[in-house]
Order: C-alpha cells, then structure tokens, then sequence
C-alpha cells in the first residue's frame, strides 16, 4: 500500500515545479529574443547603395553580407526584417534581417520622390513622398502599394506640400510636411493620420476642415522622438542651413506646439540643428553644422540648459544625417563620411579602436532585430507563474484530500 506524503515533501516539489516552471519561461523568452544589430546604408562613389549590419558591440565589426541596392536610402526596422528605401531610385527593398539577403523589391518609382517608411504592423506600412500629396500604403507581402491619403487638402495659401520623415506612436501616424523650394520654408505643419480608421486627425477642431499641426520653426525634418516618460514629440524643426529653426516640442494630447527649447544659433548650437536622439526626459545628442566649411559636431545636450561645451566628435565636408541609440540606451553611433564611429553615450567618450570603415559616406542607421515580432517576456513569466501556480494547486488539493501519490 502507497504511504501518504507528508504536506513538507509536496510543498517542497510543488516550489521546485513552480521553478522550473519560470525558468522555461525565461529560457523561451530568451530564445525569443534575437540579437540586436545595426544596419548601416550608405553610398559607394563606385558601386552605389549599400547596406550591411554591424555588431552593437566592440569591435562594432560588419557582420553580414553587404547588399547592394540602390542610393541615397532610409533604413526602418520591422519584425524580422529591415526596410530599405531608396530615394534615389524610387525602390523599396525588403531584407531578411536574419539571412540578411532581399525578400522582395517593390518599385515605386522614383517620380513619387518617396522619402520615409514607417512600418505599422503585419505586412502594412506606409510611405511618404515629395513628389506627390498621396500618403501610400504599401503591402509587403504582395508587394503592392496604393494610396491612403491625399494631404492636399491640408495645404494653405496653394503652398504644395512635401512629405518628408515620419513616426508612428499609438495609432497615430504623424508626417513631416514642408513648402518645397520656399525659403524660408514657412509656415510648417505636421500631419497626424490615424492608422486604424486610415483618416486624417484634426489637430484644430474650432477651425473649419481638418488641420495639421502648426509648427513654429522652419521646415520639419530627419526623425523624430517621443521624449521618454513623457507624451512630448520633439522633431528637429531646422529647415535649411541659416534657416533658424530648433528642436521644437509637440504635445501628442493637444496636438499643439509648445516651444523651441533648443534653437539654432543659441544654446551653444551652430548654424544647423540636425539629428538628435534623447536618452531620458532631459538628456540628449545632438549634430549641428557650421556654414564657414561644411561640418558635423556631436555634443550632449539638455532640454533646459541648452547644449555642451564638451564635443564628442566632428567630421568635415560632411553632415551627419542620422543618430542611434542601442537598446540598452549605453552605445550612441553616429556616422561619418566613410564609416560609423561608436561613443558611451552617458561621457562621450570614443569606444572602440577606430570607426568602422565603410566604403563611402553613411545615408541612415537603423537599429534592427533578427527575431520576429517581438513578445513581451512578461508573456513567457506569466506562464511559467501560470504553469506552476497550477501544478502547486494541484499538490496541496492531493494533500488536504488525503489522496496518495507515487514517489
């Protein structure tokens, strides 16, 4: 006859169970959880465009097959894969970011003059244009594409309107608008287009129509950032070298502009606001360019005191078109005219032995993920928490029951 087990003996696997449990949750999150890279696009004077991915840490080396697709591109991280726009060409390409080899190219024609991408979810994303006031919505699994929006109408005084970078947060979809060829390119607007119903959002409803967003400084451009912990945008509102502009915040309730904390020719800035990423709610990076010789200069800034003395670094006869954070917010990489160079994001200091070289001026960098789309690891705890608190029920109702169980 089987000898009962005493309450102290199931209590004790039920917590081993319960353990184990976690720990295959963990294990399958951590599975889940590929590696993160950093896709760089950037101009062969030879070849024309390529793209390659780099490793996130020392010695940042390139770690995949380099592409060669066309020139003048946006990279935009989606699940699994990178998109790999060409302004130049008209062409989107989709890259298996695993593999690192083209899955499909989709050809929107170079007269469309697309210049962003923003992935939305599944197979959806949507692409802006200067060329054209029609927003296009792009199947990346067909490989077909169609218009979503005409922002005619949101033109004022007959200004045609140029598209330029954009952001997705939440459901909104918000796109950079400018007056092309006006100098200075006033006034300026962001569209904000809601991605679930595919309809414009009016930013001011008193007003007959629909409205964008009014922007203070001179014309939108390069990419954008919800300050973190807040429901602030920053974009860099910087328009053209001498243009007077800043790094201007917008309210993402109100959908109004609140002010131009970071301007141009003040706080310790140069001529020209360019990228910029922000580490915290107070805490950033900035690129700013001289007029007298052509040049980039890195320097920390703050929201409220403007930005550093302190310069990480400074390329000639080039301006850098774009700033990165890696996931852990420790790595800034930022490029120059023929490699990317990696700097500690908390002191500025340069890591690594040396950029990494490329073979002509870098075009974009993109952070990018091999794996698929992403699931929270709280999902993975939740089950192992789920999976054990279950076996654990089971034991200690075998004990009050009295019931038998086999060593």
């Amino acid at each position: 006859m089987p000898t009962p087990r005493s309450p102290i003996r199931a209590a004790s696997r039920a917590r081993t169970a319960l353990i184990v449990a976690l720990a295959l949750g963990l294990a399958s999150a951590s599975q889940a959880a590929e590696p993160a890279r950093l896709a760089v696009a950037w101009d062969d004077p030879a070849l024309g465009g390529r793209v390659a991915a780099l490793r996130l840490e020392p010695p940042f080396e390139i770690v995949s097959p380099i592409l060669d697709l066309g020139p003048d591109a946006r990279v935009r991280s989606a699940p699994g894969r990178l998109l790999h726009l060409s302004r130049a060409t008209g062409e989107l390409t989709i890259i298996d970011a695993e593999a690192w080899a083209p899955i499909r190219a989709i050809a929107l024609g170079a007269a469309l003059a697309p210049r962003d991408v923003a992935f939305v979810s599944g197979d959806r994303a949507y692409v802006s244009c200067a060329g054209s006031s029609v927003l296009q919505r792009v199947d990346l699994a067909s490989g077909s594409f169609a218009p979503a929006v005409d922002l005619a109408d949101l033109a004022t005084m007959g200004d045609a309107l140029a598209m330029e970078s954009m952001l997705l947060h939440e459901d909104r979809l918000f796109i950079q608008l400018g007056s092309p060829g006006g100098f200075p390119p006033e006034p300026q607007y962001l569209a904000v287009f809601d991605v679930a119903s595919e309809q414009l959002v009016d930013a001011d409803p008193a007003r007959p129509g629909v409205q964008a967003i009014e922007l203070q400084g001179t014309a939108p451009r390069f990419a954008m950032q919800v300050i973190p912990g807040t429901r602030t945008l920053l974009v860099s509102a910087t328009g053209h070298l001498n243009a007077d502009g800043g790094l201007e915040r917008v309210d993402l309730d109100t959908l109004q502009s609140i002010d131009i904390p970071s301007r141009e020719f003040e706080d310790g800035n140069g001529n020209d606001i360019g990228p910029f990423v922000m580490r915290d709610a107070e805490r950033g990076w900035l690129v700013f360019a001289t007029d007298i010789v052509l040049s980039s200069h890195l320097h920390p800034f703050t929201l409220s005191g403007g930005t550093q003395i302190l310069e990480a670094g400074t390329s000639l006869f080039y301006f850098a078109p774009s700033l990165v954070l890696d996931p852990s917010g420790e790595r800034l990489f930022w490029p120059e005219p023929a490699g990317v160079r990696a700097f500690d994001a908390e002191t500025g200091a340069a890591l690594g032995a040396g950029p990494t070289v490329l073979s002509g001026a870098p075009t974009d960098l993109a952070i990018v993920s091999a794996g698929a789309e992403a699931v929270p690891v709280g999902w993975f705890v939740a089950i192992g928490i789920g999976l054990g608190a279950s076996i654990c029920r089971g034991r200690l109702a075998r004990i009050r029951s009295g019931a038998s169980v086999r060593n």
